[in-house]
């Protein structure tokens, strides 16, 4: 069972058999409520590690490129590239949030109106996005591994080219300055979540899977 039809791919080309290999992708529990679209935060919202392959300095670089005109965008996470981000978003509407408890950072990605995954490397599934459709808030993601297909089908957010600071800064700039196609895409956002990700669906898709595999495993011990 792999978590994306990317992850799919990498262990068939490795190897596996393609007719064994399932997708199922991971889910969000509960069924929160969302913030209402009129009453959000006028901000962006990047949560993860502040590290290299999480993509954060091309992140900072559009909004350096970007200047006083970009909206405001919180950081909330930690890690060893802090300080340096620090120093390059000085004087811009940046503000790092900081190390929180998983409650804290779900309701920064709930308040925010736009939320953007700038991975470098690719991602095992991406789950923040995930967390992200359950809020009702879309995501702007890096076009690598898994992340594009999370946003394609219901759309729910858009892609850049990853590493790429100037695709980020268009991708995201043009976005922000359609705020109807941000709020459709929030509620693509969460149809996605409905849809795919709750517990009760991620429970269909597994026990189909387990169906498949011991319909399988009959037809082999009898020859079929």
């Amino acid at each position: 069972i792999a978590l994306s039809e990317f992850q799919r791919e990498r262990f068939v080309d490795a190897g596996l058999p393609a007719e064994r290999m399932h997708v199922k992708p991971n889910f969000y529990p509960g069924n929160p409520a969302t913030v209402p679209w009129s009453e959000r935060a006028d901000r962006v919202v990047f949560v993860g590690r502040l590290s290299a392959e999480k993509g954060v300095r091309t992140l900072l670089s559009a909004w350096v490129m970007w200047g006083d005109s970009a909206p405001p965008l919180r950081i909330v996470g930690d890690g060893e590239l802090r300080g340096e981000l620090e120093e390059l978003a000085q004087d811009l509407p940046v503000e790092f949030v900081g190390q929180v408890s998983l409650e804290d950072a779900r309701a920064e990605i709930g308040r925010a109106r736009l939320l953007v995954l700038p991975s470098e490397w690719f991602e095992t599934f991406g789950l923040v996005a995930i967390e992200g459709f359950a809020m009702g808030t879309p995501a702007v993601v890096s076009n690598i591994g898994p992340l594009p297909d999370l946003v394609r089908e219901p759309a729910s957010g858009c892609v850049f080219e990853p590493g790429d600071a100037e695709s980020l800064l268009h991708t995201v700039r043009s976005a922000w300055g359609n705020p109807a196609l941000l709020e459709r895409w929030g509620r693509g956002a969460r149809a996605a979540f409905k849809a795919k990700y709750t517990e009760d669906a991620n429970h269909t898709m597994l026990m189909e899977i387990y169906e498949q595999a011991i319909e399988r495993g009959g037809r082999a011990r009898h020859g079929w």
